[in-house]
């Protein structure tokens, strides 16, 4: 049996990494280093696609001209405030009418360039982290390292080699006569690795870390595309306020868009920091240290080393001097989320026990709605047949209800005056067993009968 325990741990490793490289090929979508089908198998960068789709820009044009007009009544306003207020000359603000004008177009142009070149750039810097000759995944990585030695891949699924058999991690086991063979069963040279030194404990914890970071790191990166497309529509109306307070809305805008479209970087430089530390980590050993010392060093370094993913995208903010809110945002929204469905939940169940009856969490027991109406109709019922059928009615309800205290007495038993000759009863209330009663009774009879023949064969 322990080697049918092995081959569950081994299959949730490998099916939870092929999630993991799976979130990966999304993730190389998200931060724009692989491109999507659009349009009939049109490849393009979703980013890309996003904001320069025709309905998008057809709304940018219609919110630019909203922010005209918003820019031409906020320079009415600044004028009519500095006849009281002398801060800036008229000329002044009506240049700055002029220049939003002409800024609200050109920002449109403006965005898309940086968004084009700053993704250019991205991919030139995530190619200088790959090896053009080995392409390892991030879950092939993983399994060699558990293993302790560099694996022979033919292609990008982790679950390329099985648990055992031929062509397997783990070799050829012989049949044997119990439920699963034994892992000292295994032919000598058909394993590629000894299952002995394959780390399990570090493969399954590292690969549920690695989903769970992973997931997280997703999300704020969605989160990051919305982001970018809201502030693109809204650069009109942040523009328009130019002539009002010189440009300081505006300027909060371009910081924020500018942090939005560089926080890919912190998650690409992350991920491939992490992939390149990890072949290397096959080569770190502690001499003097038993096994389960270089099990938790192990899960100290590839753990520690995935959650530095999620925290690439705050570094690099914080290099560049912008914000990177995303991770967190997505995380309260999901926890808001999960409040709101169990909330949901407990209206749901406190419904079902107001209609149906039930018990709810402070012991107290109701009836419910359908039990206390069926009580209501049924006593309404009994009081009109009264009034109509009086003691005929009366009478029958009397022998229905006689009828099924007999019947229940029959099957369950109760108590009564047994026959008086009876030197044990005495005369006194004792219990009838009832039909059910008896048969218990003839069981446990006929059960000592045998056990009675039983010892008197032995004798």
């Amino acid at each position: 049996m322990e080697g049918l325990f092995l081959k569950l741990l081994y299959w949730i490793i490998t099916n939870c990494l092929y999630i993991v490289d799976s979130i990966m090929e999304v993730f190389g979508v998200l931060t724009g280093l692989n491109q999507v089908q659009v349009d009939g198998g049109e490849d393009e960068y979703l980013l890309d696609y996003m904001i320069t789709n025709a309905n998008l820009q057809r709304i940018f044009m219609t919110i630019a001209a909203i922010g005209l007009a918003v820019a031409l009544m906020f320079t009415i306003v600044s004028l009519a405030k500095n006849v009281v207020v002398r801060k800036k000359g008229a000329g002044k603000i009506a240049f700055q009418f002029f220049t939003t004008a002409i800024s609200t177009m050109l920002t449109a142009f403006i965005t898309i360039a940086v968004i084009y070149i700053a993704n250019e750039i991205l991919i030139l810097i995530d190619y200088s982290f790959r090896d053009p000759v080995e392409r390892v995944t991030l879950g092939q990585r993983i399994i060699e390292i558990c293993s302790g030695k560099q694996l022979p891949w033919t292609g990008d699924d982790v679950r390329q080699f099985a648990f055992n058999g031929k062509d397997s991690l783990f070799g050829q086991m012989n049949i044997t006569l119990s439920v699963f063979p034994d892992i000292n069963d295994i032919k000598e040279g058909s394993a590629l690795i000894d299952i002995d030194n394959f780390q399990f404990l570090v493969g399954v914890l590292v690969s549920i870390g690695l989903i769970i970071v992973m997931i997280q790191t997703t999300l704020g990166l969605t989160t990051r595309l919305f982001n970018i497309v809201f502030l693109y529509l809204s650069a009109p109306l942040c523009i328009a306020t130019v002539p009002l307070d010189d440009g300081a809305r505006f300027k909060m805008w371009r910081e924020t868009i500018i942090s939005k479209i560089l926080l890919a970087y912190g998650s690409v430089l992350a991920v491939n920091v992490y992939l390149l530390i990890l072949p290397k980590i096959l080569n770190i050993k502690i001499g003097s240290g038993s096994g389960l010392v270089n099990t938790l060093f192990l899960c100290a370094l590839v753990l520690c080393g995935a959650m530095t993913i999620p925290g690439g995208q705050l570094l690099f903010s914080r290099l560049v001097g912008t914000s990177a809110e995303e991770g967190r945002e997505t995380t309260h929204g999901l926890r808001s989320m999960a409040g709101t469905l169990i909330a949901g939940g407990h209206i749901v169940a406190s419904a079902g026990r107001a209609v149906f009856g039930g018990t709810n969490k402070f012991g107290q027991k109701s009836r419910g709605l359908l039990r206390t109406g069926a009580r209501a109709a049924g006593t309404v019922a009994n009081a009109t047949g009264s009034l109509l059928g009086g003691n005929a009615y009366r009478g029958a309800v009397a022998k229905v209800k006689t009828g099924a205290s007999n019947l229940k007495s029959r099957l369950k038993g109760n108590f009564g005056k047994v026959n008086a000759s009876d030197p044990l009863s005495s005369g006194k209330m004792m219990k009838r067993g009832g039909l059910i009663g008896t048969m218990g009774a003839a069981g446990r009879k006929a059960k000592e009968l045998k056990e009675f023949m039983s010892n008197g064969m032995d004798l």
